[in-house]
């Protein structure tokens, strides 16, 4: 009888709530040990002494397994970036409107406009802020100063979509959310599917955006 079908350890299964560092702490943690008698291998499990892995193979099963395992962390490593991302902007929102509440409204668009502000980018890759009136004037934009004082209510997307009212309905009748929409990404210079966290904080649309 063959062995039987190999378990994926908790921390690797539930890899993706927790982030890709979890999936490479395991990684870095699996490695071959020999068996008494030396002509068969085992796996140490991942972050457990109770080693699901840890069974008699016959000869080849622990290729067998590695082999059932790459496509797993390859899909897992596929989603993470992306959900990481969504998190840090989610979370740089957070942090700028408890800025404002604690040191004002005017106070976190100076830090958001000014270039070594704490909420613009310091590089191309940095996530950054947005800030627009009700009125879809852009008041503060960590990135591409130029926007600042633009009226965008009526901008559009490529397919037709008017991604800043919804930016604001979102803010303003939700109090936060999420806004599907494409646009330019300045590092690419091409049209790219994008998603951007807002929430509403006295009469302002509060945002960052990443790229999916």
């Amino acid at each position: 009888m063959g062995p039987p079908p190999a378990k994926l350890p908790v921390p690797v299964a539930t890899a993706g709530l927790g982030g890709t560092s979890r999936i490479w702490e395991g990684l870095s943690r699996i490695r071959k040990r020999p068996r008494a008698g030396g002509s068969r291998l085992g796996f140490m499990a991942i972050g457990s002494e109770d080693d699901p892995w840890d069974e008699e193979m016959e000869p080849g099963g622990s290729m067998r397994l590695r082999q059932a395992l790459i496509p797993t962390l390859a899909c897992l490593t596929s989603l993470l970036p992306a959900q990481d991302s969504k998190a840090r902007a989610q979370a740089l929102v957070k942090e700028a409107v408890a800025f404002a509440k604690a040191h004002g409204k005017e106070a976190l668009l100076k830090e958001t406009n000014q270039g070594q502000g704490r909420f613009h980018a310091k590089n191309a890759d940095d996530l950054f802020l947005f800030i627009y009136d009700m009125k879809g004037v852009c008041l503060a934009i960590g990135f591409q100063g130029q926007l600042i004082g633009v009226n965008r209510y009526n901008s559009k997307d490529p397919d037709g979509k008017f991604f800043m009212q919804e930016i604001l309905d979102t803010a303003k009748t939700k109090g936060s959310g999420w806004v599907d929409y494409k646009y330019t990404n300045p590092k690419s210079g091409k049209i790219e599917a994008k998603t951007s966290y807002v929430e509403f904080l006295d009469g302002w649309a509060v945002g960052c955006g990443i790229y999916k």
